[in-house]
């Protein structure tokens, strides 16, 4: 019987795939499925992925137009037939008893998440690079508890989709939104707010590659804003839901992401009409900015500037910038 589905998104990566697949083989767990998604790969992923078909009957392969990570992910969870879902990107791996300690960690304390820490190596020669990740935690909360954590951003771990185990459940409702980059913060706290309790796992199970062509490698381009719009949309699931802290504070999580962007962007022209979509968004919310607690004085005054213009909102950044580098000589 199938407990785990674990499913892969697979795109260009024949350099990688075959260490993926062959840690999630090397698993200590053996009632899983795994569904490789080849995501239109125009090398020869596709091809080891019906390799590693024909070599192991647990595995189910799916060949796809190209759509992106969330369509990938969609995709296989639409296929699963696993109690539980784990989703591995294609150019990590994870140690071997990852399934096993995650599963039993779910069914021992009943919820329909379970986290575990991670390790970020180099894609190049496999070294450790960051050991900050790991899960100091050990405990089990509810979902309001879940959402606080997320909220205030103490918690890296909180945010990917990887080190997770989820209850198929999850995802009745809830789907990747395609076609956006930062796609696990447009799902996160839908996911968090329909679970039962969350459970913390402090130990190192995942593998995390740095080196490889990702948001947080690429140079800074429009796309990026796509964080951003992430963060509008959490900010209205939570006035939705009613959650009036988590609004106010979301609000200035959006404010803050807006002030790193322009100074990021330099306010180029490509970027113009997606920061004018956001005024015009921002404006509708005026009252939760200018009343909120959670935002500082000096950055409403900002927020007030950006309303009006966003393009003078940007020459103000650039002159407290001048400023600073004034003051430090």
């Amino acid at each position: 019987m199938i407990k785990v589905s674990v499913i892969v998104p697979v795109y260009n990566v024949e350099r990688y795939l075959r260490r993926c697949i062959d840690s999630i083989l090397r698993q200590s767990f053996l009632a899983l499925e795994i569904i490789l998604v080849d995501d239109g790969s125009e090398d020869s992923s596709g091809a080891i992925c019906d390799e590693y078909c024909m070599k192991d009957e647990r595995i189910r392969v799916i060949h796809k137009k190209n759509g992106g990570l969330s369509s990938a992910r969609n995709a296989g969870i639409s296929m699963a037939k696993g109690e539980y879902i784990a989703l591995i990107d294609s150019d990590d791996f994870i140690y071997p008893n990852m399934i096993e300690k995650m599963y039993s960690k779910a069914r021992e304390c009943k919820v329909d998440m379970v986290m575990c820490g991670y390790e970020c190596r180099s894609q190049s020669d496999d070294t450790i690079l960051l050991e900050t990740h790991n899960i100091t935690l050990d405990c089990i909360v509810d979902s309001q508890k879940a959402l606080e954590y997320l909220v205030d951003g103490r918690f890296d771990f909180m945010v990917m989709a990887w080190n997770k185990l989820y209850h198929r459940n999850l995802f009745v409702q809830n789907q990747f939104t395609e076609g956006k980059l930062h796609e696990d913060e447009f799902i996160i706290h839908k996911l968090l707010y329909e679970c039962n309790n969350v459970v913390f796992l402090p130990i190192c199970l995942y593998n995390y590659m740095i080196g490889k062509q990702s948001i947080t490698t690429v140079e800074y381009n429009v796309k990026r804003l796509d964080g951003i719009e992430a963060l509008f949309e959490r900010k209205d699931f939570f006035q939705e839901h009613e959650l009036e802290i988590y609004t106010l504070k979301e609000m200035g999580h959006i404010i803050q992401a807006l002030i790193i962007s322009i100074e990021k962007s330099k306010f180029g022209k490509e970027f113009r009409s997606r920061y004018k979509e956001f005024q015009y968004r921002l404006k509708k919310d005026k009252k939760n900015i200018m009343n909120n607690p959670y935002i500082r004085r000096g950055v409403k005054v900002w927020s007030r500037i950006f309303l009006a213009s966003p393009w003078m909102s940007s020459y103000v950044l650039k002159l407290l910038h001048i400023k600073k580098i004034l003051r430090r000589n």
